[in-house]
């Protein structure tokens, strides 16, 4: 039986949303008394947001219009490199989300699990934040180019790589404003780690 594309996307967001769901039951257990915490939006509003969102709108509609030209490929059963590499990058794209709500304790997008009393830090440094500072941007980059190989998007791989360099501006902007707003503890942990991808940038 030939399986097409769009039986093994779904299979993945079914696999993440498994992880988002046992990730956030062990949470509960660990807390004993729940305390549910509306999520707070970022305090920091780096400059380059808009330029960031902008980057990632072109890269929808340049997929969707690219996509429609095309005809349906979910429907196809045939499968190259493109594709191949697109579920792997869409996969990682998706558990570096995972790790990152898992750190900040987000488990469903707007609320975090904490134990009674519990603050959590402006920013995160444990578990992939150790590593990586922006593992977020990291999983939505992944997942949009992921997507793009797996429906081999050409036009949409390319304003891909626009919106990697766009998210690259975004995340220097935030370290910048960082620095500014917690000096020397920040450029500590800003040493040991990358600002985007792990061991290389």
């Amino acid at each position: 039986m030939q399986v097409a594309l769009w039986m093994i996307l779904v299979a993945i967001a079914v696999l993440f949303l498994i992880g988002c769901k046992l990730m956030a039951a062990r949470a509960m257990f660990r807390t004993k008394l729940l305390q549910w915490a509306k999520h707070a939006k970022s305090q920091v509003k780096p400059e380059a947001a808009w330029t960031w969102r902008i980057a990632l709108l072109l890269v929808l509609a340049v997929g969707i219009g690219e996509f429609r030209k095309l005809g349906n490929p979910l429907l196809s059963a045939e499968y190259g490199l493109a594709q191949y590499l697109g579920f792997v990058l869409v996969t990682l794209g998706l558990w570096a989300w995972l790790a990152a709500m898992d750190a900040r304790k987000q488990y469903f997008w707007f609320f975090q699990i904490l134990s009674p009393g519990e603050k959590l830090a402006p920013y995160s440094t444990d578990g992939v934040y150790a590593s990586v500072r922006n593992p977020r941007d990291l999983g939505l980059v992944l997942l949009v180019l992921g997507l793009a190989l797996v429906l081999s998007l050409k036009f949409a791989v390319a304003f891909a790589v626009l919106f990697l360099l766009a998210t690259c501006y975004r995340v220097n902007s935030r370290d910048r404003i960082l620095i500014e707003k917690y000096g020397k503890q920040y450029i500590d942990y800003a040493r040991s780690t990358k600002k985007l991808i792990p061991y290389l940038y």
